[in-house]
């Protein structure tokens, strides 16, 4: 995990630097969802999206959904290693999309 500077360039901060998270790859986020759904009842082992914020499992949804509730960097781990990663919006309002997440770290 490597720490790394949140700047908003959508929101015309100028690229400002609008927060600090330790950040996971793709591959931490599916490693950290797969040992969290060992530990869990049978229908969260085998549907739904593992949700994963600052290397922590937080939660658990029975789908992908509205990402105005997540945080902006917040993964979602579906049960076929499907990575996304909730992108835009702030803290306090949510994210605005959920993106098919790569291993580029944000």
């Amino acid at each position: 995990m490597k720490a790394a500077a949140i700047i908003d360039t959508a929101h015309g901060t100028g690229g400002l630097v609008v927060g600090i998270q330790k950040q996971n790859s793709v591959m931490d986020a599916i490693d950290i969802a797969n040992h969290w759904r060992r530990s869990q009842p049978a229908h969260r082992q085998s549907t739904g999206v593992v949700l994963i914020w600052d290397g922590k499992v937080y939660g658990w949804k029975s789908e992908l959904r509205y990402p105005g509730h997540e945080r902006p960097g917040a993964f979602a781990v579906g049960v076929a290693g499907n990575v996304w990663i909730a992108r835009g919006g702030n803290d306090r309002d949510g994210a605005l999309v959920w993106a098919p997440a790569t291993d580029h770290k944000r």
